[in-house]
């Protein structure tokens, strides 16, 4: 711990001389994505990634950069956990019943204040739609979940709990002296990332290990934004940063060279087969997409698209990436770094934010943030033509069942099933609100207690 206090003082010096404003980036993934994916603030990639982060969607997969400014006030990550235990949900969607699933699904609410007194995580069962026992972590920051589902990682203050999700109960917290930002999960499930520092300076990257609850030694890397994506080995990190990707051995906790990608990334994807990595972002009003060759860590020709691009998410075939801007989502093929027809997406008062693709490839779904009641379109990724618009609420993320069959759409005060054969809601979950965003990640675990 003596090497981590060491750095973490550095920082807080560094942050005193180099402060500056909090990044647009920051501002809009309070809760943190993705990643999501993986990290949970919000958004959202790879599937998503999970989007760091936010988005808490919480951030999104943090959730939509596109988001407007005020929703930094309160992000909420919504965490779906598979349940390895078989079950069916029953009831035709449309008729305000649960569409039909293969497994029984807790969905874990995780809630970012203000006010800071209904921070934490709510279980709720989806067998019945009923929230549980909230599990209170004040000032909570990132969350995160590991890859079998037995335990949430969740930024509070200074510290990271654990959570068991069998017993819902959180474990020792683990101290860093430092504000936790943001937390990400390696796929290995070995290792999780939390990144700390000031709001407004240098961060750095503490792993922890998973078996133990104890934090290394910190990574000097150049971040910003909490937006971070693993190869599907896990054998490697990439960091985005001021107009930088930086790749990290996770094997040996060392930075390589950071690779100039002229942008401050809002999102990072990698395809399935881990030869390429998309680095999403802007620079004033031009969408940017980077791809890097992963074997030599080396940019390509950037491709400039229409709008503010915010989020991307590649086909499970690896074949297709769809990065999305103001009014469109346009599809790139992955063989020749390409841009399509741009597909026009419109919500009214909002613009695209995240897009999740179904397991078999066949449909992807488009989610807008911040107002109208159409927030979901499905795209058929073989016609890239956009459907009727699902009406679920305003601010929706979304994520996807790993069976295909159901996607789960969180919006500003409850969480909508959504048949995937039908394209038809079902029952609202509700949520105490109003909440100003939400995240969802999906991973297969046991199921908790609640």
């Amino acid at each position: 711990m003596s090497d981590l206090k060491d750095e973490l003082r550095q920082l807080a010096d560094e942050a005193a001389c180099q402060a500056r404003p909090l990044a647009v980036a920051d501002v809009i993934r309070q809760g943190d994505r993705r990643h999501r994916r993986t990290i949970i603030p919000r958004r959202r990639g790879n599937q998503p990634a999970p989007r760091l982060a936010p988005r808490a969607r919480p951030v999104r997969r943090w959730p939509g950069w596109a988001a407007p400014l005020a929703a930094a006030a309160a992000v909420t990550a919504v965490i779906a956990v598979a349940a390895t235990v078989p079950g069916t949900i029953h009831g035709p969607g449309s008729a305000g019943h649960r569409p039909a699933a293969s497994a029984v699904y807790t969905v874990y609410a995780a809630i970012f204040g203000p006010p800071a007194g209904r921070d934490g995580l709510v279980p709720v069962s989806t067998a019945t739609s009923t929230p549980g026992k909230p599990i209170h972590l004040r000032g909570m920051s990132g969350v995160a979940i590991t890859p079998d589902g037995k335990t949430i990682y969740a930024g509070s203050g200074d510290t990271v709990i654990p959570v068991s999700t069998a017993t819902s109960t959180p474990g020792r917290p683990i101290h860093f002296r430092a504000e936790v930002s943001a937390i990400a999960v390696n796929p290995d499930g070995k290792t999780a990332y939390v990144e700390v520092g000031p709001r407004s300076g240098p961060r750095v990257l503490v792993p922890v290990s998973t078996a133990t609850n104890t934090p290394g030694r910190p990574i000097r890397v150049s971040i910003e934004g909490r937006v971070i994506a693993f190869t599907p080995d896990g054998k490697t990190l990439y960091a985005g940063g001021p107009g930088t990707v930086t790749p990290i051995n996770t094997a040996t906790s060392t930075p390589g060279r950071p690779i100039r990608v002229g942008m401050l990334p809002t999102q990072i994807a990698v395809t399935p087969d881990g030869k390429t990595a998309y680095a999403v972002g802007f620079q004033g009003a031009v969408a940017t997409v980077t791809p890097i060759n992963t074997a030599t860590n080396t940019p390509g020709k950037p491709m400039h698209l229409p709008g503010c691009t915010c989020f991307i998410a590649i086909t499970p075939d690896g074949k297709t990436a769809y990065a999305g801007g103001s009014d469109t989502v346009t599809p790139i093929n992955t063989a020749t770094n390409t841009p399509g027809k741009p597909i026009r997406v419109v919500f009214p008062n909002a613009s695209p934010d995240e897009i999740a693709v179904t397991p078999d490839g066949k449909t992807a779904y488009v989610a807008s943030y911040g107002g109208g009641p159409d927030s979901v379109v499905p795209i058929s990724t073989a016609t890239n033509t956009p459907g009727k618009p699902i009406r679920v609420g305003s601010g929706a993320t979304i994520t996807i069942t790993p069976d295909g069959k159901t996607l789960y759409a969180g919006t500003m005060n409850k969480i909508v099933p959504v048949s995937t054969a039908t394209n038809t809601p079902g029952k609202p979950i509700p949520l105490h609100g109003p909440i100003n965003g939400i995240e969802i990640l999906i991973t297969r675990g046991p199921a908790t207690s609640g």
